[in-house]
C-alpha cells in the first residue's frame, strides 16, 4: 500500500455531456498499488477567460520577493467519448507568488467526497436548488518570465505568453492536440526573464509529460451508440492501461496515481446531482459496487439527466529549487470519459 498522502478532493475537470469511442495504440499493462491523487479543490464549474497574446511589457508586475516565488507546471489531456475525442489539451506553465495561492483559479465550486484508501470509494448527494460559483480551470500566473518559456529536449517546444482579460498570464502550448502532446518526454525548462518578473533561468531535465492512456473496459461491443448501458444492480468495471512510462526528471522518478469518478448530471445545465468517486485496488482498474451504484438515480425517462463516468490518471514529479523560488508542481493528467445511462 502506498505511503502517499491521503488525497481530500479532485477538480472535476469536465462539465459538458461525455460520450463514447475508441483510441488505437499500444499499451503497457499496468502494475503495482494506486497512490492517491494530489489533493485539489473538489468540482469546479469549467469557465474559459478569453485570452489573447500580448507584449510581455504591457503585462503588469506582482511585487515579490524572489524566495516567494513558485510556479507550476500542468500537462493535461482529456478524452471524451470513450477516448474518441480530444475535450481538453494543455501544456502551460505559470509563476506566482505563493502566497496568493497554487496558480489555480476558480470559484468556491463543490467538493466531491473523495475516498482515502485504496479499494474504497465514497458517495456525495448534491442539493439541486443549490447556486454554484464559477471558476477557471486553467493556470492563471501573476509574474511573466519572458515571451515564451522553451521546454527543451530533441524537438523544444515553445510555450508562448498569453494574458487573460484579467492581467493574468500564463505559457501555453498554442497548437495543443493528441498528435503534438508531448507523452514520456522529459524536458529541461528556460525563460528569458523579464524585469520587475522572474529573471532568466535554465533548469536542466525539470519537466516531465507521463504516458497516453488507453480504453481497456468498456469494450466497444458494450457501448450502444456510444453511450455505456450501466445496471445499477451489477457492479461496474473499468479498466484502462499506459501507452508506455513516465520519465525520470532531474527530482527522480514521477509518481502515479489514479482516481475514478462517476457522476449523475441534469441535462440542462451540466450540474452534479449525486457523485461516486472510487480509488482503484489497484492500478488500471476499478469496481464500483452494487450498494452505492444502487443509491444513484436514474433518468426518469424524459432525458433530463444524464451519466458520466471518468478515469484520471495522473503523474507527479518532484518540486525543483530555482534561484527565485521553486517549480512546485510538475503534474500529467489524462483524463477518460464516456457517457453513462443508468438502469433499474
Amino acid at each position: 500500500m502506498s505511503n502517499a498522502p491521503p488525497a481530500q478532493a479532485l477538480v472535476a475537470l469536465l462539465g459538458a455531456a461525455l460520450l463514447g469511442g475508441c483510441s488505437e495504440y499500444g499499451i503497457v499493462a499496468p502494475k503495482d498499488t494506486p497512490t492517491p491523487p494530489p489533493a485539489d479543490t473538489g468540482y469546479v464549474p469549467e469557465v474559459d477567460y478569453a485570452a489573447e497574446e500580448v507584449p510581455v511589457d504591457e503585462i503588469p508586475a506582482a511585487e515579490a520577493p524572489l524566495e516567494n516565488i513558485q510556479a507550476s507546471f500542468n500537462a493535461i489531456l482529456q478524452y471524451n467519448r470513450f477516448g474518441a475525442e480530444v475535450g481538453r489539451c494543455d501544456l502551460e506553465i505559470a509563476f506566482f507568488v505563493a502566497e496568493d495561492g497554487d496558480g489555480t483559479g476558480g470559484g468556491e465550486g463543490r467538493s466531491i467526497t473523495m475516498p482515502t484508501e485504496p479499494g474504497t470509494c465514497a458517495y456525495t448527494w448534491f442539493d439541486p436548488e443549490e447556486e454554484v460559483a464559477a471558476g477557471a480551470i486553467n493556470l492563471r500566473g501573476t509574474l511573466p518570465a519572458g515571451d515564451a518559456v522553451t521546454l527543451t529536449d530533441d524537438a523544444p517546444i515553445a510555450l508562448d505568453a498569453v494574458a487573460d482579460d484579467h492581467g493574468n498570464v500564463t505559457y501555453l502550448l498554442e497548437d495543443c492536440r493528441r498528435e503534438t502532446f508531448p507523452f514520456t518526454r522529459r524536458f529541461d525548462a528556460s525563460a528569458p526573464g523579464v524585469e520587475g518578473g522572474i529573471p532568466a533561468f535554465t533548469l536542466p531535465s525539470a519537466v516531465g509529460v507521463g504516458p497516453d492512456v488507453t480504453r481497456v473496459l468498456p469494450e466497444d461491443d458494450a457501448l450502444d451508440r456510444e453511450v455505456l448501458p450501466v445496471p445499477l444492480d451489477e457492479p461496474l468495471v473499468w479498466e484502462w492501461a499506459l501507452d508506455g512510462d513516465a520519465p525520470e526528471t532531474s527530482e527522480g522518478g514521477m509518481t502515479r496515481s489514479e482516481m475514478f469518478v462517476l457522476r449523475n448530471n441534469r441535462r440542462a445545465d451540466n450540474f452534479v446531482l449525486e457523485a461516486i468517486a472510487c480509488l482503484p485496488a489497484e492500478l488500471g482498474r476499478v469496481e464500483v459496487p452494487v450498494e452505492l451504484l444502487s443509491q444513484l438515480t436514474p433518468d426518469p425517462g424524459d432525458d433530463s439527466t444524464y451519466a458520466a463516468g471518468q478515469v484520471d490518471v495522473y503523474w507527479t514529479g518532484g518540486a525543483v529549487v530555482t534561484a527565485w523560488g521553486s517549480l512546485a508542481k510538475v503534474q500529467t493528467l489524462v483524463s477518460l470519459s464516456g457517457e453513462l445511462r443508468l438502469e433499474r
